[in-house]
């Protein structure tokens, strides 16, 4: 009866997409955890979201974490850090994804150690490295500018990204009080250091940034023309 209301073009009502959830048939299941990113605010649709997360099936796991990331909902914080030690290595890099479009800082200490057990088997996360910058606490100053001096230009160029967006949050006003950082987290630069946090990748100051234009410290030289990056992967969500 579902897949009829969708092909008729019908949206069936959120209790029916979370009972599809929970079908026994694979198909049913899988076709509405993807149809559920459609009910915002939704208690209901989010809760069987939530289940999904811990299906038999890795096809519907991947696609309960796109969906829990297009709704974006704080709720879906905790379910989704449990998502990062998913057996499957597509949940993993989704529940990261999502993290990062929720924005929320309780994920920044998961997603370091995230990084850092990546590391280890020697891949450094894109996507991790975007949401910790799409986050923008403060917490992960110290990993971020050990990333910015990386080899690999992408993990140097994405650890510049995040370190700004961290910058520029400061800079609207994360600084509430004297010696609190965003969430009073420790390290976070004082006021006017912003610049002291985003050294060039390149070795000059923060070129590009608007209204940034320092000249290079004395005996120290130009970059030359910037190579030509992708921009942060995954973009930052519409």
């Amino acid at each position: 009866m579902i897949l009829l209301l969708l092909g008729l073009g019908c949206s069936p009502a959120p209790e029916a997409v979370a009972t599809g959830m929970g079908s026994e048939n694979l198909v049913v299941r899988e076709d509405m955890v993807a149809f559920a990113k459609q009910y915002d605010d939704e208690l209901v649709v989010l809760d069987a979201l939530h289940k999904a997360l811990d299906d038999p099936s890795s096809r519907v796991r991947l696609r309960a974490a796109e969906s829990l990331g297009e709704l974006a909902s704080p709720e879906s914080v905790q379910f989704l850090l449990k998502a990062l030690e998913d057996s499957d290595d597509r949940v993993r890099k989704e529940a990261v994804d999502a993290l990062g479009r929720i924005g929320d800082p309780q994920a920044v200490g998961a997603l370091m150690a995230y990084i850092e057990s990546r590391r280890l088997d020697g891949e450094i996360p894109l996507n991790a490295i975007w949401a910790l910058g799409n986050i923008a606490d403060p917490t992960p100053l110290s990993l971020l500018m050990e990333l910015r001096d990386n080899s690999d230009p992408y993990v140097a160029y994405n650890a510049m990204w995040a370190l700004r967006q961290i910058g520029d949050k400061k800079g609207d006003g994360a600084t509430t009080a004297e010696g609190e950082g965003a969430g009073g987290a420790e390290g976070a630069p004082a006021e006017g250091e912003g610049g002291g946090i985003l050294p060039s990748l390149f070795g000059g100051g923060d070129e590009g940034e608007e209204g940034a234009e320092e000249a290079p410290a004395e005996g120290e030289k130009k970059p030359a023309e910037p190579p030509k990056l992708n921009i942060p992967w995954p973009p930052p969500p519409q």
